[in-house]
């Protein structure tokens, strides 16, 4: 069985909700993972919602709380994102403001391939998986 993380992000909410196959799913985002090594770990605070794969560091801790206090209280993601360490992957879903932010460490050893098709982000951590996605929605072609 393949390990994987798969997103979907429609900034104006044409997502079907289909909450039971997914660890979050509304019109906007929805998010799946299966099977890896270190599973995906969600924590939320008001309206954002967390997604940690891997391990992430701050300050050499490796400590999903310090890495949560630092994203969830920042007004700008992107100016604390450097200060992250380790192996990782972060998703980070403001379903107020409907913002995704993806953050992945320095070396992308948590990979996630995208394409954006008719107003849809599409991601997965495996490509040809990501390839089957979009080959149901429009012309692909898988050599």
């Amino acid at each position: 069985m393949s390990s994987y993380i798969s997103l979907k992000f429609s900034p104006i909410g044409t997502l079907e909700n289909s909450v039971s196959q997914n660890r979050y799913s509304d019109n906007y985002f929805s998010i799946r993972s299966n099977n890896l090594v270190v599973p995906l770990r969600k924590y939320n605070k008001d309206s954002m919602n967390l997604f940690i794969g891997g391990r992430p560091m701050v300050n050499g801790k490796m400590d999903d709380n310090l890495v949560v206090k630092l994203l969830l209280n920042s007004d700008y993601i992107p100016s604390v994102a450097p200060i992250i360490n380790g192996s990782f992957i972060i998703i980070i879903f403001d379903s107020s403001n409907k913002i995704l932010n993806i953050i992945s460490d320095r070396f992308s050893s948590q990979k996630i391939y995208f394409d954006v098709y008719k107003d849809i982000l599409y991601a997965d951590s495996n490509l040809i998986d990501l390839c089957k996605v979009l080959a149901s929605v429009k012309s692909v072609e898988i050599n």
